[in-house]
């Protein structure tokens, strides 16, 4: 690996521990990661990747939410903000850890635990949920994933060794 993608690598982990450490409002997180994102944006897909993935683990590892707050990430769907974890055309929201090819990394303290119970107040129609790989998720909504049946075909949890309950 060369020293520019090194000192890249660097950036996306130090911006993963700030946000451990500081636990910021979710508008100052995703304003600190389009920070970040303003340097390696015409560095290439895979640090663009890992910085969609760990706004996408920062904004759905809030359990707790008002109204606003929902409809404000509700935005950020319909916005594209979400980049490679979300695709509007197919309905699927991409938060695995794991792909064919590597296994993708966010920090442990940074990974989400939980679906959040509010995924299914952002009124979205998601097809799939990938939460694979993810060795922290213990618990999956299935009340909440159960109401939005109209539109969610699967729920993708394989290697999440930390699940209790996976869904049937």
């Amino acid at each position: 690996m060369c020293q520019h993608c090194k000192d890249r690598r660097s950036c996306v982990h130090n911006l993963e521990q700030d946000l451990v450490s500081s636990r910021p409002s979710r508008q100052d997180a995703i304003a600190k990661i389009e920070k970040v994102r303003e340097h390696v944006n015409n560095v290439g897909k895979p640090f663009a990747e890992r910085l969609d993935l760990v706004k996408c683990h920062y904004i759905f590892g809030i359990q707790e939410i008002d109204t606003s707050a929902v409809e404000e990430v509700k935005q950020l769907l319909s916005g594209g903000e979400l980049g490679s974890c979300y695709n509007s055309e197919e309905g699927t929201l991409n938060m695995s850890l794991r792909t064919d090819r590597v296994k993708r990394y966010v920090i442990r303290d940074l990974r989400m635990k939980s679906l959040p119970r509010w995924i299914s107040k952002l009124g979205v129609d998601f097809k799939v949920i990938d939460v694979s790989g993810n060795p922290s998720l213990s618990r999956l909504p299935l009340d909440e994933l159960c109401s939005m049946e109209s539109s969610l075909q699967e729920v993708k949890c394989e290697s999440c060794v930390s699940l209790q309950l996976p869904p049937p």
